[in-house]
């Protein structure tokens, strides 16, 4: 059983890249999305996006960047979660942030049926390795507002 992305690219792919991210002038930002615009969103690294990750919609890029860059990062998490520079509760407090739960239906359902498939393929691989991000995740769920339950 593998994770299929196709639907949350398809979801959000009406939030295009902005030719400039807005960030905080205060913050030293000023080029941070250069590494953003460096390559296809696919084929983006937890390097390329590991500013935008932290600093997503407090001091760089607003809910439309995020909108954006959400399926890639998802992405990521799933494939490569030990090498993700930030913990999942990270990405879960910024779902939190960008208010996911007034989001269209069809947003908030791609983002949860992603969840939802990845949860299942770490169920019945049940690797240890697998066992481990699956409770590494579900511990960051009961710290934040958004329901994901599986």
């Amino acid at each position: 059983m593998s994770v299929d992305f196709q639907d949350i690219y398809q979801e959000f792919k009406k939030y295009p890249l902005k030719e400039k991210i807005e960030s905080c002038p205060h913050c030293e930002l000023e080029n941070a999305d250069s590494s953003l615009h460096s390559k296809a969103l696919d084929l983006l690294s937890w390097d390329d996006l590991q500013i935008f990750i932290f600093k997503s919609m407090t001091t760089f890029g607003d809910v439309e960047d995020f909108k954006h860059f959400l399926p890639r990062i998802f992405e990521l998490y799933v494939s490569d979660y030990w090498n993700a520079p930030y913990d999942f509760g990270l990405f879960l407090s910024k779902l939190e942030y960008a208010k996911v739960e007034t989001w269209v239906p069809q947003e908030k359902n791609a983002v949860m049926n992603l969840y939802e498939s990845w949860v299942n393929q770490l169920k019945s691989a049940g690797t240890e390795a697998d066992l481990e991000i699956l409770e590494d995740i579900e511990t960051g769920i009961e710290c934040f507002k958004v329901q994901f339950v599986v």
